[in-house]
């Protein structure tokens, strides 16, 4: 998994770097209030990430193939909507 995430971050967008980011920091702070014991379970806490396809072929792994989805929807983070100009 270590080489497939390495390939998959040469090959992104900074867009794709930036949402990937955004969910790693979401999903910290939801470890370190899961730590302390501020947290009970996951609907005690507002945790979203944004998902995307991979289109590529990039990775070693037979799974890759099989786990893609075809048409994936997305569940903004509440930093990204902060972050998202409106019109």
């Amino acid at each position: 998994p270590e080489h497939e995430v390495k390939n998959r971050i040469a090959d992104a967008t900074d867009d794709e770097k930036r949402r990937l980011l955004i969910a790693l920091r979401n999903l910290k702070a939801y470890t370190e209030r899961q730590i302390r014991g501020e947290i009970s379970n996951a609907t005690d806490l507002d945790l979203h990430w944004e998902s995307w396809d991979i289109n590529s072929t990039i990775g070693s792994s037979p799974r890759t193939h099989h786990q893609r989805r075809v048409g994936r929807s997305s569940v903004p983070s509440e930093e990204l909507l902060k972050s998202t100009p409106t019109h």
